[in-house]
């Protein structure tokens, strides 16, 4: 009888058979990844107490474009508290992906905003709710790099001058609640999973859409699919494998393959 130990020995060198002979790979990674760099996951983040209105705000309703219009100052508050990442490194899951790069054509598909795939040496990545390595401008429109951004020391509001029209309120380039994904992002990604040989999906439980639709969809029918989570995803069936455990820990075990 097949012990439990050899099972996953064959699985991962399968995954590993997969991953090597593939040619175009696109990956699709949640906070799965970056929680094992310190990052928290968006859901375990608390709410909003405002202690002027005695009110508590859901994290959602914070993160989102109304919010941000009507209490920028608390916007701004929340993201520095909770979401700055200015701080934190990328892990051997962002690593292997990058050194996968060097040997294959690599696309990231990444629900992260943290920016550490690029951080880690990924060239191809798709940030499909944005980046906090961006901000945009509501009232030019501008789209432009963190690093020409100031911040007002008192409030922590962010701004960028535009010329002689002076300074202009702008928030990170991510997708808030209650806004649509940007078309063009979702066009590429929706490209990337049909062009490639092999999915590879990684630390993501599968429970964000439209991210697991691409999954799901009819471009991706056909592919091969592999799972590395530490939970069973809510379809495991859609998978050829499920690797269940830690991002490092299933990176470490397929590089010792």
């Amino acid at each position: 009888m097949i012990t439990p130990e050899e099972q996953k020995l064959d699985d991962l060198e399968y995954v590993k058979r997969c991953i090597d002979g593939a040619k175009n790979i696109v990956v699709l990674t949640g906070a799965g990844i970056s929680t094992e760099s310190g990052v928290p996951d968006f859901a375990s983040l608390p709410d909003y107490f405002d202690e002027d209105e005695q009110v508590s705000y859901p994290r959602q309703e914070v993160m989102s474009e109304w919010f941000f219009l009507q209490k920028p100052d608390a916007f701004y508050a929340y993201m520095k508290e909770h979401l700055s990442t200015k701080e934190v490194e990328p892990n051997s899951g962002h690593r292997f992906l990058a050194e996968l790069e060097k040997q294959h054509k690599v696309t990231v598909v990444t629900q992260n905003i943290d920016g550490l795939h690029e951080k880690a040496g990924s060239t191809n990545v798709i940030p499909y709710h944005g980046t906090l390595n961006q901000f945009y401008c509501p009232e030019c429109d501008r789209v432009g790099k963190m690093e020409d951004v100031t911040e007002y020391l008192d409030t922590g509001k962010l701004f960028h001058e535009v010329g002689t029209s002076g300074r202009h309120p702008v928030l990170p380039n991510i997708t808030l609640y209650g806004q649509d994904i940007d078309p063009l992002i979702h066009f590429r990604a929706v490209q990337a999973f049909k062009e490639a040989d092999i999915i590879l999906v990684m630390g993501t439980a599968m429970e964000v859409y439209p991210a697991a639709g691409l999954v799901l969809s009819a471009e991706a029918n056909g592919k091969r699919k592999i799972c590395i989570n530490k939970t069973q995803p809510p379809q495991p069936e859609i998978f050829d494998i499920v690797l269940q455990g830690t991002i490092g820990e299933v990176v470490q075990s397929l590089l010792s393959c």
